[in-house]
């Protein structure tokens, strides 16, 4: 069953809040299937690193034809290259040792396998995920981040419909290796692009009054701890441009038989 996605906020250990983002990914569910899956179950079943080194090396070109904002593992001002890191690390350039706090306990140390096996569980899977899967090449938005800006209050207050269906109504299969993705079911995507083609478009101007209101409802209200589900739709795009992206990327993944829509949740 899908999981709850209306209030944007989790709690750690220490009870403070923090931001979960629930983002539409468009994707081509072909390539999870037979590609990224039979290299992480290799991997999971003996070890055996050669496939996931070469979607790396494939990951990596394909990005290089992503603008940069689209681009889900660059990082602005910065010359970090992902998979190059994840590539030294497998390949053995580089040593990763969380049990040793990063610091080899002896000259020539090796990364041992559980350390290894963790960091590709950890920062590996994901990475082949977003740089070989994502339809970026589709001619609409690849990616949607519900939980932020106005979007999400506003097609509540006009469907309880919508507000069921983004509150748990939405049927996912779990990736298997990526419990954070979920493929969601054509039928739910085609009855969710049916109700929105039954609301109005937003009105900016007006979503962005609502939001400054809250805002500034919750800096007077003399509470100083605030959640992050509390002001995250005053973050955002605005809401007319999220309404449109969503049209079009629900469009788009039911027009093709070769393009889904994965519901990522973290």
């Amino acid at each position: 069953m899908a999981r709850m996605i209306a209030d944007s906020g989790r709690y750690n250990s220490s009870g403070l809040s923090y931001m979960v983002d629930t983002t539409f990914v468009l994707v081509r569910p072909a390539c999870y299937s037979q590609q990224i899956e039979p290299a992480l179950v290799e991997f999971s079943r003996c070890g055996d690193r050669t496939a996931i080194v070469s979607l790396l090396h494939q990951g990596k070109h394909r990005l290089r034809n992503v603008p940069a904002e689209q681009n889900p593992v660059a990082y602005s001002g910065s010359d970090y290259d992902a998979f190059q890191d994840a590539l030294n690390v497998i390949e053995g350039r580089e040593f990763y040792g969380p049990s040793t706090n990063h610091i080899p306990p002896h000259k020539g140390a090796r990364t041992s396998r559980k350390d290894l096996k963790t960091f590709i569980e950890t920062q590996v899977y994901s990475l082949l995920f977003w740089s070989n899967c994502v339809a970026y090449d589709s001619g609409v938005p690849a990616e949607l981040t519900l939980t932020r800006g106005r979007l999400l209050p506003y097609l509540y207050e006009h469907s309880s419909d919508l507000e069921m269906a983004f509150t748990g109504g939405l049927r996912g299969t779990t990736l298997a290796l990526l419990p954070t993705k979920e493929l969601l079911a054509k039928d739910d995507l085609a009855r969710l692009a049916k109700q929105l083609d039954r609301v109005p478009a937003p009105d900016d101007d007006a979503e962005f009054k609502k939001a400054q209101a809250k805002w500034e409802s919750l800096r007077h209200s003399g509470n100083r701890v605030f959640f992050s589900s509390q002001y995250a739709d005053v973050f955002g795009e605005p809401p007319s441009v999220q309404f449109n992206e969503l049209k079009q990327m629900l469009n788009k993944a039911l027009s093709s038989p070769y393009l889904a829509i994965v519901q990522d949740i973290e």
